[in-house]
C-alpha cells in the first residue's frame, strides 16, 4: 500500500493485501472520514459526512482517474527521487 497525504491507494503485488485492503476500508469507513473532517483543511470524500455547504463550488478532487490511471509514471518519478 502506498499512502501520502492525503490520498491511500493500493499497489498491486503488493508484500501483504489483505492487510492493504483492511487499512483501505477503515481509510473510507465513517469512522475515519469524520475524524478527517476535524482536522481542518480536509474535505471527508466519503459522501454524506461533509456537511452541507462545506465544499466549495469549484473543488477539484484528486487524484482523478486519469491520475490513478498513471500511476506507474508517478512510481517511477518516486522511486527516482528516493534513488532506488
Amino acid at each position: 500500500m502506498v499512502t501520502f497525504s492525503p490520498s491511500i491507494g493500493l499497489v498491486k503485488n503488493g508484500e501483504n493485501p489483505e492487510i492493504a485492503k483492511l487499512a483501505f476500508d477503515f481509510a473510507l469507513s465513517q469512522e475515519w472520514q469524520e475524524m478527517i473532517g476535524g482536522f481542518g483543511g480536509k474535505i471527508p470524500a466519503r459522501k454524506g459526512v461533509a456537511e452541507p455547504g462545506r465544499i466549495p463550488e469549484n473543488a477539484q478532487y484528486f487524484p482523478t482517474f486519469a491520475d490513478v490511471q498513471q500511476h506507474g509514471k508517478y512510481l517511477q518519478i518516486l522511486k527516482g527521487r528516493l534513488g532506488e
